[in-house]
């Protein structure tokens, strides 16, 4: 799970983009083989029981069993074989190594998002350097100050400034 890259670099959002079909196709792969190894040890599983259960029925007095055993007592006996515990092993380590490849491939899908939504934000030019994103918008320019629609922060910055020049010229 090393080669697994989850993090994201938002300034370097091409080449993050560029290697994520790659690495989804990678992972992706190594999940299919997890699933076919995982089936294997089944399929493994389930013939060692029907032969050991075979085994058993064929021979009890190999397993200490007297008569016809019954078939609850068989499986009792089938899954108390070492083989059968090493071959139920075998199954569970196949079943958690085709989980976590699961949750790699489910990572990388929260990455392609992840991806797609900073794309987003840098078209919407987020990442712009802050003195440009401090400057008002249009809707700043016009909004009403102090509830007076004709006055608006542009306005009354003029007509500060007209005040100003005013106070300035009377002084002279």
């Amino acid at each position: 799970m090393s080669d697994l890259r989850l993090e994201i670099d938002p300034l370097r959002l091409d080449q993050e983009l560029i290697g994520q079909a790659s690495q989804y196709y990678l992972w992706s792969k190594k999940t299919a083989d997890a699933q076919m190894q995982y089936d294997a040890a089944k399929s493994q599983l389930s013939l060692l029981t029907a032969q050991l259960g075979l085994e058993v029925r064929k021979h009890p007095e190999f397993f200490n069993l007297s008569g016809k055993p019954a078939n609850d007592v068989v499986d009792a006996v089938v899954v108390t074989q070492s083989e059968y515990q090493s071959a139920q092993a075998a199954v569970d380590k196949a079943r958690h190594d085709l989980g976590l490849y699961k949750s790699a491939v489910d990572a990388l899908d929260h990455r392609k998002r992840a991806l797609t939504l900073l794309v987003d934000l840098w078209t919407r030019e987020y990442y712009i350097d802050n003195q440009r994103r401090d400057s008002p918008t249009v809707e700043q320019e016009t909004a009403e100050v102090d509830g007076d629609p004709y006055t608006t922060p542009a306005r009354k910055a003029r007509r500060m400034t007209r005040k100003l020049e005013d106070a300035e010229n009377d002084d002279e």
